[in-house]
């Protein structure tokens, strides 16, 4: 039985799964080099939305089955392709995946990291608010698309503004958002608002009351005209 040695690292060109009876492709649906575990929740959601074949097919459903899944197809693409260095030669090499934290609480370690670089900790921490809501698709991708041509929308790498594990932070964030559909057509182009410092592909998605209650005076003044959050 073929494993990957560390199903926490990418093997070249990432990881990957095609659901050959509906078509399915990781690689159009997701972004490029998805975790594990972003990987496997978003097959796992597409299987739940296909249920009747999921039933006829026998597909399994649990996290921890469809990780173990992957782990073994993504160890066939090695095998086909020679990536030996990616495989594991015993059951003692195999590395556990890493389990990601719950929303709340990785929403929760993002705002502890932000509030020590003091950039809109209170407003990351109340990200989804009560019920751990989001705003619309509509919504957010309405946002993303005023955000991506504001002058204000400040590009270059995280560490421009964050340190290095707050950075990190917020990366697994965006990725575990993106493996539950929150991600908008214009995400590339989202960096960090410099009016008032928050990642610019996680705010779109605040419910607006939240945004209201924690944006001050000084920071809306610094906001651009277009702004949606002026609006």
């Amino acid at each position: 039985m073929a494993r990957l040695r560390n199903p926490n690292k990418q093997i070249p060109g990432g990881l990957k799964f095609r659901q050959p009876e509906t078509g399915w492709d990781s690689t159009k649906a997701l972004a490029p080099m998805p975790s594990l575990r972003a990987l496997a929740q978003a097959l796992i959601d597409h299987r739940k939305a296909n249920g009747h074949l999921a039933k006829l097919h026998g597909w399994k459903m649990s996290l921890e089955e469809v990780e173990f899944e992957l782990d073994q197809y993504n160890a066939k693409i090695c095998i086909d392709h020679g990536w030996k260095d990616f495989m594991a030669t015993n059951v003692g090499e195999v590395i556990p995946p890493k389990s990601l934290p719950s929303l709340q609480q990785m929403a929760h370690n993002v705002a502890q990291g932000v509030a020590a670089a003091r950039v809109g900790a209170q407003t990351l921490a109340s990200w989804f608010g009560e019920g751990g809501r989001p705003v619309e698709k509509a919504e957010g991708e309405r946002r993303a698309s005023i955000c991506a041509t504001c002058p204000q929308n400040g590009r270059g790498d995280w560490t421009r503004w964050f340190t290095t594990p707050v950075s990190n932070l917020i990366r697994r964030q965006i990725e575990f958002g993106q493996s539950i559909n929150l991600s908008t057509s214009v995400d590339p182009q989202l960096g960090v608002c410099e009016a008032c410092q928050c990642p610019l592909r996680l705010k779109v998605w605040v419910p607006m009351q939240h945004i209201l209650k924690e944006t001050t005076e000084e920071t809306k003044k610094k906001l651009d005209a277009r702004c949606w959050i002026t609006k």
